[in-house]
């Protein structure tokens, strides 16, 4: 593989970006009134939203994700408020909570300065299909390091292309394991043994941010719910309005990946944090 030299400007240039949203997603979007470039931001935002919900160990599609305000102008400038508003109405949820009048009030992140959004549950099938956006690209974001040596992401992708895919038995054990998720996958109420959580997710309140043990439990039996441990992370909720989210999202995002694999979508990026090369087998869920 010869390396490549980036030592000269780099050129940039409008690239067509494809992706894959649900097909009631897309449907829905598309009925929008919105102009051309409205839909492709509001495309690019929606899947920017799904590939961190669906990518990420700590979050799922039920999550809210968090955009700042300097992040939305800096990526779709500063109009975004024009289609982001069409995208409330009908698609998104946003973060926040009921107050007296029956009003919808937008709560922001813990840094003050984010608020979340989520797509809504009815819009998302395990049924994915083609989209696409335009955005400003480089030579560089074809590109990326590996052993000291800068190469094309295209290396990455003709080894991904030998993989022999079964499609069926992957769908077929997808469906399987979200079938036998029961509340025996969990940790509830006074099964769990630690006493800290870093970071538990109110799912009646909307809070997200540290708590004991002991006061979670008695938010959660205050509104008869339940304290849930699932793997590393805890919830407060319902367990069997947990375990539906659960299966649903297991079925989504597991297809997803499934779809990604057998049409040839793929990706490879270093990770920011760990700088380990993250690509679409790294983040495969590990049964498929």
């Amino acid at each position: 593989m010869a390396p490549i030299n980036l030592t000269s400007k780099v050129a940039r240039f409008k690239s067509k970006r494809k992706v894959l949203l649900p097909r009631p997603l897309k449907e829905k979007l598309d009925s929008c009134n919105l102009t051309r470039l409205q839909r492709e931001k509001a495309t690019r935002f929606l899947w920017l939203i799904i590939k961190e919900s669906t990518r990420s160990k700590k979050r799922n599609l039920s999550s809210f994700i968090p955009r700042p305000r300097n992040y939305m102008r800096e990526v779709f400038n500063s109009r975004y408020a024009e289609w982001l508003q069409v995208l409330k109405n009908d698609i998104l949820e946003v973060k926040g909570f009921i107050d007296d009048d029956g009003t919808i009030i937008e709560s922001y992140s813990i840094d003050k300065y984010s608020k979340s959004y989520r797509i809504r549950a009815e819009l998302l099938s395990t049924e994915w299909v083609e989209s696409s956006y335009t955005e400003e690209a480089s030579e560089n974001c074809e590109t990326l390091r590996i052993a000291e040596e800068v190469v094309r992401k295209s290396i990455v992708y003709d080894d991904l292309r030998q993989l022999l895919i079964n499609e069926e038995k992957l769908k077929a054990v997808t469906e399987e394991y979200a079938a036998s998720i029961t509340a025996n996958h969990f940790r509830i109420d006074d099964q769990i043994s630690t006493c800290y959580i870093r970071h538990v997710v109110d799912n009646c309140t909307g809070y997200e941010g540290p708590s004991s043990v002991s006061e979670s439990l008695k938010r959660a039996k205050e509104m008869g719910v339940n304290l849930i441990q699932d793997g590393d992370s805890f919830f407060i909720d319902d367990i069997n309005d947990y375990i539906i989210r659960k299966k649903r999202n297991v079925r989504v995002s597991y297809y997803h990946s499934i779809k990604a694999l057998v049409e040839g979508w793929f990706y490879a990026n270093r990770n920011g944090t760990n700088r380990r090369l993250d690509h679409n087998l790294t983040a495969l869920p590990s049964l498929l």
